[in-house]
């Protein structure tokens, strides 16, 4: 029997780069029991924390959250947006909130945000605490939800993560958070794909596909815009084992639905892992 797949948010942070955006990815230590030594988008799993009533005078375009999510309750839907944030602020240092006076955040050198993302960091401190100690917003209209993304059956640890993509506020920097993650790095999505191919850092599928979608967005605006535009439909991977190869077969791809065809190499849409790396395939 295939493991539930649990919720789980990923944020993936950019910034403007001249000619388009560069986007951060955070590197997972190896001994993590989750894509080890992988450069991931900062993300995790839902937590009943963040579904907690409480904080709802703390959350601004909470209906846009709902919105965003009508085939969940709402609760799920309010839900993964603060997981979102919270996991972008546990493992980047980046917080999508406003001040009492309604402007962003700035995180730089501010000793009592630090200390409440250390708590969020060990489990001893939320996102409740660290608003009604500040009197903060939780800023949910930061977010722009963009993918879906379900492991595959055959993985014993398996996620139904939604990806939201948000542009890093003024005054703000990522800086890993030296637990999850040890590395954090801006990466234009082309140059990142190249290391990827290279053997230099590896890369989700998840991941690379998302690269891909932004590889030739001429800004963060015409990302955020396209992401607005998008009818996101769920990815769940099939997973079929030839030679030494194993093939991440996509929706799209012609053996997703019929494992037996005989599908030329230029309709592949999928991804295939082998020696430790993957290739893509953009066809389908």
């Amino acid at each position: 029997m295939a493991a539930i797949a649990r919720p789980a948010s990923t944020v993936i942070l950019v910034r403007p780069a001249e000619g388009g955006l560069e986007v951060y990815l955070c590197r997972r230590h190896r001994q993590a029991s989750f894509m080890g030594g992988a450069y991931v988008f900062p993300g995790g799993r839902l937590d009943d924390a963040d579904m907690d009533p409480a904080l709802a005078p703390h959350l601004g375009n909470a209906e846009r959250a709902v919105a965003t999510f009508p085939e969940l309750p709402e609760k799920e839907a309010v839900g993964l947006h603060v997981a979102a944030v919270r996991e972008l602020f546990e493992e980047a240092g980046v917080l999508l909130a406003t001040d009492e006076t309604g402007h962003p955040i700035d995180t730089q050198g501010n000793g009592r945000l630090a200390a409440h993302r250390e708590k969020l960091q060990t489990g001893s401190g939320g996102l409740l605490a660290l608003a009604e100690e500040t009197g903060i917003r939780y800023d949910l209209g930061g977010l722009h939800y963009c993918a879906h993304w379900i492991t595959p059956e055959v993985e014993p640890k398996r996620f139904s993560a939604r990806f939201f993509i948000a542009a890093v506020p003024q005054g703000q920097r990522p800086v890993h958070d030296a637990r999850e993650v040890f590395e954090g790095r801006w990466y234009r999505p082309h140059e990142a794909l190249e290391a990827q191919t290279a053997g230099e850092i590896f890369l989700a599928p998840p991941t690379i596909w998302n690269l891909h979608d932004l590889d030739d967005a001429g800004s963060v605006e015409e990302a955020i815009a396209r992401a607005a535009a998008r009818q996101v439909t769920a990815i769940e991977p099939r997973v079929a084992a030839h030679g030494s190869a194993l093939h991440f077969i996509l929706p799209a791809d012609p053996n997703y639905a019929d494992p037996e065809a005989k599908v030329p190499q230029e309709e592949w849409r999928r991804t295939v892992l082998e020696e430790g790396r993957f290739t893509v395939y953009r066809g389908g």
